[in-house]
């Protein structure tokens, strides 16, 4: 167990390392970066979204157009994960941008 949480540590230590480091080089914004590190947080740490985890993974997959890249990330970049129902939300409106983009052409 001990292991299990040291290597637990080690990689959110490198996760949050590599999330600032792309920060400092001015690739992501300041909202980026609290969400990075808020997302990080309540999943090695509390254990939680893993709901969110599932649709940051569908999104990655599915090739959407720039304007639905761009909502789905405002959504998320406004999203506090504190607030359960502002995250079923979220997520909803996620799912049906992308079961739309699905459904074109």
């Amino acid at each position: 167990m001990a292991h299990e949480e040291e290597e637990k540590k080690r990689i959110y230590d490198e996760t949050a390392s590599l999330i600032t480091r792309q920060a400092v080089m001015n690739k992501l914004t300041s909202e980026e970066l609290h969400f990075l590190l808020n997302l990080l947080d309540h999943v090695v740490i509390t254990n939680q979204q893993r709901p969110i985890i599932d649709i940051l993974h569908r999104w990655i997959k599915i090739s959407v157009e720039k304007e639905i890249n761009d909502t789905i990330k405002n959504v998320l970049l406004n999203t506090d994960f504190d607030d359960e129902t502002q995250v079923a939300a979220s997520i909803q409106f996620i799912e049906e941008l992308l079961c739309t983009n699905n459904e074109e052409p």
